[in-house]
């Protein structure tokens, strides 16, 4: 599926389409840096649900903490980091608008027939978005941000699919030359474990522009904490640094 620049998709990039579709079959190769980011990231995001009061006392601790929520994941790529969620109990629906992702996510969860509760859609937000108007108790995007057009009206649609109280999180790159000497110059062409041109400078954002978007949307942000990589032992750990990696964390304000 060719998805070019458009008034219909304006937050789809060609090129980044492209990217995907080629890298699309190393997508569960161990060494990949987002795998190791699940140690991190799934228990951040189940922590910030229970924080939204969105877990049951008799719930926290379980070993199926999120049964019975509803979580969008989008630009969830292979499904590397919708398969780790939903073995808390919760359904995740992944949408990504790159087809050879999609079937890469399909392929793998085929391997384990317990995985019942996921659920893949070759699909845009634009087009996600205008059928499940705060349909779900959170909305994710994991490292999707610096490949997408139109960061504002990308976050502005993740919003409109999030139920008000609902938590959106957020993982991304900042825009400083720190991310860029070390995501580009260090991991793609000197290191060579992120294949070249994934990333652009350009596409990176800071916490403040996507704490101001969200805003705009009737989110508050909770907080923000830095990530950082170390490529010698290939795992991440939270950081009071920001200036490569963060993630964000925000609330729907109830209606």
């Amino acid at each position: 599926m060719s998805f070019p620049r458009s008034d219909k998709f304006p937050t789809v990039n060609a090129d980044e389409m492209a990217l995907f579709k080629n890298i699309s079959t190393q997508w569960w190769d161990k060494t990949v840096p987002l795998q190791s980011m699940n140690n991190l990231r799934v228990p951040w995001i189940v922590d910030g649900i229970a924080e939204a009061g969105l877990i049951s006392k008799d719930k926290v601790g379980s070993s199926k903490p999120l049964e019975g929520l509803k979580i969008l994941e989008v630009g969830c790529g292979g499904g590397i980091f919708s398969e780790p969620l939903s073995q808390y109990g919760c359904t995740i629906v992944g949408i990504d608008p790159c087809t050879d992702m999609i079937h890469i996510a399909k392929q793998h969860m085929a391997l384990n027939p317990s995985l019942t509760n996921i659920r893949y859609i070759n699909e845009t937000i634009e087009e996600h978005s205008k059928k499940y108007f705060e349909e779900y108790d959170a909305v994710v995007a994991t490292e999707v941000l610096d490949h997408v057009d139109e960061r504002d009206l990308f976050l502005d649609l993740c919003c409109r699919c999030l139920k008000p109280g609902g938590p959106i999180f957020v993982t991304t790159i900042n825009k400083t030359w720190t991310a860029w000497l070390t995501a580009i110059i260090l991991l793609e062409y000197i290191v060579g474990i992120i294949p070249k041109g994934t990333h652009s400078y350009y596409k990176f954002i800071t916490p403040e522009d996507v704490e101001k978007y969200l805003e705009n949307y009737n989110c508050r942000t909770k907080y923000v904490r830095g990530m950082l990589y170390n490529f010698l032992t290939s795992a991440w750990h939270w950081s009071s640094i920001q200036l490569i990696s963060y993630a964000l964390y925000a609330i729907k304000d109830k209606k």
